[in-house]
């Protein structure tokens, strides 16, 4: 007898292992905030100030966390946060289980993205898994590395479309951002300035916890 694998549970997630990598990951930012430590995705010179969990409520579609930060200065930013631990970067939409947790977690980016409560300049919005699968650390995560250090959209499409500079594999991981982030605009296509705003600040972060404790807590 033939199952329907989208109704195939993943043993982690029947487990519990996803609840359980969420309830450590943001037990790790607690700790930061504690602390009083440097966060991923934040200036260094930044210290958590505040922190909400399933913020929702209060007009967060990123919502597994929302974090303040401030500096000496007075100058503030917030990470939001959305924790997975198993996602596929990929163009499909609704296609399956992981493409359409993908999909949602781009349109919910998307949407705090375009909030007028969002400082385009200094916040920022992750997510955060576990381990990467060695395509997206090599294809991926260099695409939003370029997109924060060009100074425009055109030195960014420039640079991510010259030969020798990327790669086929980078140009389809980028084609996937795309086609993601032009359905969570209502299936309206964006502009190049749109696309590399959002990628800057935009990270994708392969959640290691005893790297995190090491960063917090040095030998």
């Amino acid at each position: 007898m033939s199952v329907d694998s989208k109704k195939q549970s993943n043993p982690f997630s029947t487990g519990g292992g996803g609840v359980n990598f969420e309830t450590r990951v943001q037990a790790s930012f607690a700790i930061a905030l504690l602390t009083q430590s440097c966060v991923p995705c934040l200036p260094q010179t930044m210290r958590p100030k505040e922190l909400k969990f399933q913020n929702k409520y209060d007009g967060s579609n990123t919502d597994d966390f929302v974090l303040v930060a401030s500096d000496k200065l007075g100058s503030k930013c917030k990470l939001y946060a959305q924790i997975k631990h198993e996602i596929t970067i990929s163009d499909s939409i609704g296609s399956d289980e992981n493409s359409s947790i993908f999909s949602d977690v781009i349109k919910s980016a998307w949407e705090d993205f375009q909030n007028d409560s969002f400082d385009k300049k200094n916040d920022a919005i992750a997510l955060i898994t576990g381990p990467l699968p060695k395509l997206d650390i090599a294809n991926t995560l260099p695409l939003l590395e370029w997109a924060r250090y060009s100074s425009s959209a055109s030195e960014f499409i420039k640079k991510s479309n010259t030969k020798g500079f990327t790669s086929v594999a980078k140009l389809n991981k980028l084609g996937a951002l795309r086609k993601q982030l032009d359905y969570a605009n209502g299936n309206q296509a964006i502009t190049d300035e749109q696309f590399w705003e959002f990628l800057r600040v935009f990270y994708l972060v392969s959640f290691d916890l005893i790297l995190f404790y090491l960063v917090l807590f040095p030998p």
